[in-house]
């Protein structure tokens, strides 16, 4: 038997029976697209053996209602075709489907007892039928409806979910420029900056491509930055403030993205690596780092867990050098005074105490003295 050709694009999952009465060619198609070969040998049990004459048991007739049998049970299959993707779809909505679920099992039970049906009975159960077609259309609207605002809502969420997070990552950022740290070593120190350098460069990329994922990843690359600087002993109300409101609106970033559909894995891949690399720097033995993980499988989790340990507290048992950008700004300053003075030195020209009882040598001295006697 030739299935009809059918507008979903999809190939059948079984073949239907030969020898099968062609009244029932459209029922057979609409179920050979969305049932197993075992399901749809349990329906066609029903149409071979009470609707349609078989030739391996010529002694049964054929039922004037076979065609009738068939329409009603296409009917019903159509309808159970709709519902099952409309709960498909609540399911992956979070939607509650037990309403959905209900109708499916009354079409169910409907369609089998048309299938066992008299004769005699068999044309009153059109209205029947008609009237769980009709229900069942009513609560797959009603449940579509409920899916189109969810999925607006729940955008609407990511939306501004990713507006708090990028306000959290420039906060966090722009603290991290003046906060004091501590290092081991000038190369410690060095490898921090090339760090930091680096991930201030990802998050400008990640954030000029406009998607909740790219604002996903760019917030969990400042959240390793900022366990990164607290591993070097940044601390202080205003580090700690900033760090909270990043971990904070990261987490609400990543739960939107994920009942959005939104892929986390790079984000979650970065800071598990960034973790896993301060844990290192920290003294931490692979075996710990993995049991750190094991308790805390969401990178987020760990990095919080981690921030809070005393292990961050303990700084390097080497001389520590403190520093901070700003500090680097400020004895470069100094320095560029010293090299001014020096020279300005070297061509004559001396601090001296001032003389208020002086004649005066220059514009400014004698503008003074003057201003002074007029008061006067």
């Amino acid at each position: 038997m030739t299935l009809p050709a059918r507008d979903t694009g999809k190939e059948p999952k079984c073949t239907p029976p030969e020898r099968i009465d062609e009244k029932v060619n459209e029922f057979l198609a609409i179920v050979c697209y969305t049932d197993s070969s075992a399901t749809l040998a349990r329906k066609v049990s029903i149409l071979r053996n009470d609707t349609v004459s078989n030739p391996a048991r010529p002694d049964l007739p054929a039922e004037p209602e076979a065609s009738l049998r068939a329409e009603l049970i296409g009917r019903l299959a159509g309808a159970q075709l709709a519902l099952e993707k409309v709960i498909a779809d609540l399911a992956r909505n979070g939607s509650s489907t037990s309403t959905a679920n209900s109708q499916l099992s009354l079409l169910a039970g409907l369609q089998a007892s048309i299938g066992t049906a008299s004769s005699a009975t068999l044309a009153a159960m059109s209205g029947e039928v008609a009237a769980a077609v009709a229900e069942t259309k009513a609560i797959a609207d009603q449940a579509r409806g409920e899916i189109a605002s969810n999925a607006a809502a729940s955008a609407l969420a990511l939306a501004s979910a990713a507006s708090a997070s990028r306000t959290a990552i420039t906060d966090a950022m722009d603290t991290l420029r003046h906060t004091a740290l501590t290092f081991a070593s000038p190369e410690d120190e060095r490898a921090y900056r090339e760090r930091e350098e680096e991930t201030r460069r990802y998050i400008t990329t990640q954030q000029s491509k406009h998607t909740p994922e790219g604002d996903l990843n760019a917030s969990g690359a400042a959240v390793g930055q900022m366990v990164d600087a607290k591993a070097h002993g940044a601390s202080g109300s205003e580090f700690d403030r900033h760090f909270d409101a990043l971990v904070a609106t990261h987490e609400q970033l990543r739960e939107a993205a994920k009942a959005n559909g939104v892929s986390t894995e790079e984000s979650d891949r970065r800071l598990h690596d960034d973790l896993r690399r301060v844990m290192k720097s920290k003294g931490l033995s692979d075996a710990q780092i993995d049991a750190q993980f094991a308790a805390n499988p969401n990178p987020l989790e760990a990095a919080k867990a981690f921030t809070q340990s005393d292990v961050v507290a303990t700084q390097p048992a080497s001389t520590p050098r403190a520093t901070a950008q700003s500090t680097s700004a400020d004895a470069k300053g100094l320095d560029d005074m010293a090299s001014l003075v020096a020279s300005l030195q070297s061509s004559g020209v001396v601090a001296r105490p001032h003389d208020p009882e002086a004649e005066p040598e220059h514009g400014v001295a004698a503008a003074a003295v003057a201003t002074s006697a007029r008061t006067v």
